[in-house]
């Protein structure tokens, strides 16, 4: 979505070391949204493209928890 790759720091501090929740996913993917700064394209506008940000995030986190409760891991393990 961007020239150069970043990583989302206040949305890594929303989630680590704490419980996941629908809420807290909610507040990274939005976090994530607000940190990031993409460009507007051909493919795309920045505008488009931070919301991609804000619901994809949402969903790798979401999969990632379900992933590790399959496992028999949690947060807290």
């Amino acid at each position: 979505v961007a020239p150069t790759p970043i990583r989302a720091l206040k949305a890594e501090d929303l989630v680590r070391g704490k419980e996941p929740n629908p809420k807290r996913l909610e507040w990274a993917g939005a976090a994530a949204m607000e940190e990031c700064r993409p460009i507007d394209d051909i493919r795309g506008t920045g505008a488009y493209r931070k919301e991609m940000i804000r619901i994809l995030v949402q969903r790798v986190l979401r999969q990632a928890v379900e992933r590790a409760r399959a496992n028999g891991r949690t947060e807290r393990s």
